[in-house]
């Protein structure tokens, strides 16, 4: 918290509330909120949820609710060790790399290409599900409008 009497230069973090009259509701958010946190937290669950949220129910319905919801739980503990392993090794490790920049630094080129290629082979796919999905989605949507 600031000490009273001194005042923080605009843009600082932790800008004090009762300024809020000359700044917009967006300015002032924006003062109390660790976007880059939110940002990185946002990419950690699209990327661990994924097209995967379209299957859900239908996985729930063939496996039953209790199955479904212990392996849902299983599945989702291992992510978050596996996601709390990464970021220890980021942590850990000299530098700004990526996946394969880490496989490189740690066990070799060989791992770091076969780690690249895997990446982009498993981006790929993602993106091809998505496709898939969404056309039978907006196919279901807008089939009543459109004579498909």
């Amino acid at each position: 918290m600031v000490a009273e009497g001194k005042k923080r230069e605009k843009g600082e973090k932790g800008m004090e509330c009762d300024k809020l009259g000359e700044r917009t509701y967006m300015q002032h958010w924006r003062a109390h909120i660790n976007l880059p946190f939110w940002r990185a937290v946002a990419v950690m669950v699209g990327g661990t949820v994924g097209v995967g949220v379209f299957g859900l129910p239908f996985a729930f319905s063939r496996s039953g609710f209790a199955i479904g919801l212990i392996t849902l739980a299983v599945v989702a503990a291992a992510m978050l060790v596996l996601n709390l392993m990464y970021g220890d090794l980021v942590l850990q490790t000299a530098g700004r790399h990526r996946f394969g920049g880490y496989l490189r630094e740690h066990l070799g080129n060989g791992w770091g290409r076969l780690a690249s290629m895997v990446l982009a082979a498993g981006v790929i796919g993602a993106m091809l599900a998505f496709m898939v999905v969404g056309g039978r989605f907006l196919k279901e949507l807008l089939s009543p409008l459109i004579a498909l």
